[in-house]
């Protein structure tokens, strides 16, 4: 189970990070942690031309989908709390591991599948996860300035991916892959960490 814990943890630490995916570039690094990160560093973020899906569930699948993210959330609370209170709110996490699991084969799939509570097709998994970050952002519609409003930032960053992960992402989830070509480990963590 540790290792199961600490591979999830890593998964969603190599995932999670700020930026946001509508251009064909964006300028990681600007307006983050200014005078943090040389403003040199910028990365390219590789998108397909597909647009994002609007998919519909069935019944059957929105209630096995909403059982997999509870069971997911409940482990993940299990693997957080504290002596004090704990919050878990594991949405964002399963959205970056959604696009992690979408970009992953093997042994890396079946873990993600298990770690994930996981219990649709692979399409009808990521067709879900679609479904529930556009019921997320619509809640957002008509905000007035100065208003509550949640903003969901998950972000791939990779070097050389398929065309149909990027395909993927694209449908799925509305972003592509910050290339990190070139950049050697220790720069890539300086910049999704600041």
């Amino acid at each position: 189970m540790k290792k199961h814990a600490k591979s999830l943890a890593t998964a969603v630490l190599a995932t999670l990070a700020a930026c946001g995916g509508g251009a064909k570039e964006s300028p990681i690094g600007e307006g983050w942690g200014e005078g943090k990160r040389p403003p040199e560093v910028r990365l390219k973020v590789i998108r397909a031309d597909a647009p994002r899906e609007t998919p519909a569930l069935t019944e059957a699948e929105a209630a096995a989908a909403a059982r997999d993210r509870m069971a997911f959330g409940l482990h993940l609370y299990g693997l957080a709390k504290g002596d004090g209170n704990t919050v878990v709110s594991p949405t964002s996490i399963t959205l970056a591991l959604g696009m992690l699991y979408g970009g992953s084969s093997g042994a890396a799939a079946e873990g993600l599948t298990k770690a994930m509570y996981q219990s649709l097709p692979p399409e009808r998994f990521h067709a879900s996860l679609n479904v529930l970050d556009a019921a997320l952002a619509s809640r957002g519609a008509g905000i007035t300035k100065g208003s509550a409003r949640l903003a969901l930032a998950n972000q791939v960053f990779a070097r050389g991916v398929s065309a149909p992960y990027l395909d993927l992402l694209a449908r799925h989830y509305g972003t592509g892959v910050a290339d990190i070509a070139g950049l050697e480990p220790p720069a890539v963590l300086k910049l999704v960490n600041d």
